[in-house]
């Protein structure tokens, strides 16, 4: 993170130079949260033909506050470009999730291309309430979390982050599990908070495919970046039509933002979540014509 904010001030500097701004992002990275955006967003712009934003989420799409600044506004996000080969782009996780985000990122651009990495739902929805409970404990993140969400959160999901934040002590990750399970409109995203609907991939992949041809996205799994990332970064190659880059390297290609866990998730809890999502993956499997180990 340090490393990035250091490159973001390097790049402020070189924008004054007159290279190529304003162009429109050429393809997004949308989701899903925790599973793998930020290796990827970090990573993919060693490819010389690949030029990232200057901050990785910029939630233009999903904010209305951001979406009301205008494509303008959205395009100077990105870092100016030597070429007008350079693609750009961001990573904003939220974007699979939310509704009406697709139909905004087809009216920006119907040809963008789509990158959406999934991950097996319960450790998706575990690993989601571990950055949520290290946030709130602590002091500066649970302010800055507190913050950030007053002043561009639309209201359904500043009200979600106020209900998680003031609980003390932060409740267990089968409290809400049962609290989602419980909610009366469960198939509403806008209600309460979502650590297990974020794991619907189907139902969210099927909104963008009313807008996209199924050509535009690539559905990458999480395991398969984490065991073959140098593989995985070939195949985003030949999805976005660039050269072939020969720098990757595993040496330099590390996950970002791994998080410790105070406790593993219950084998009861675990398995009571592998059953509820059982017919949801085979959804899944069937609509991207894929099956994961799950």
């Amino acid at each position: 993170m340090i490393v990035r904010k250091t490159e973001n001030l390097i790049y402020k500097g070189i924008s004054r130079l007159n290279l190529i701004q304003n162009q429109n992002a050429a393809f997004l990275i949308i989701g899903a949260q925790k599973a793998g955006t930020s290796t990827l967003f970090d990573s993919l712009c060693c490819h010389p033909q690949l030029t990232r934003s200057f901050e990785k989420e910029i939630g233009f799409f999903h904010r209305d506050k951001m979406y009301a600044k205008g494509r303008n506004w959205y395009n100077k996000q990105f870092i100016p470009s030597f070429s007008k080969q350079s693609l750009s782009y961001e990573a904003t996780p939220e974007y699979l999730f939310f509704p009406n985000v697709a139909k905004r990122i087809y009216e920006y651009s119907p040809s963008i291309k789509l990158i959406i990495v999934l991950r097996d739902p319960v450790s998706r929805a575990y690993s989601a309430w571990n950055m949520f409970k290290q946030k709130v404990e602590n002091d500066a993140s649970r302010k800055r979390l507190l913050e950030v969400n007053a002043v561009f959160a639309n209201d359904k999901q500043r009200e979600m982050i106020l209900n998680i934040v003031e609980h003390h002590p932060f409740p267990s990750f089968e409290y809400f599990v049962e609290t989602e399970l419980n909610y009366s409109k469960f198939d509403d995203f806008s209600e309460g908070h979502n650590f297990l609907r974020r794991g619907l991939y189907a139902k969210q992949i099927r909104e963008y495919l009313k807008f996209f041809h199924s050509s535009q996205l690539l559905i990458i799994e999480m395991n398969e970046l984490k065991n073959n990332m140098v593989e995985v970064f070939k195949k985003i190659e030949v999805f976005l039509d660039v050269k072939g880059f020969r720098g990757w390297d595993t040496k330099i290609l590390k996950p970002s933002h791994q998080r410790s866990y105070g406790e593993k998730i219950s084998e009861t809890t675990k398995k009571q979540l592998k059953t509820f999502y059982a017919p949801y993956n085979e959804d899944l499997y069937e609509l991207i014509q894929t099956r994961f180990d799950w």
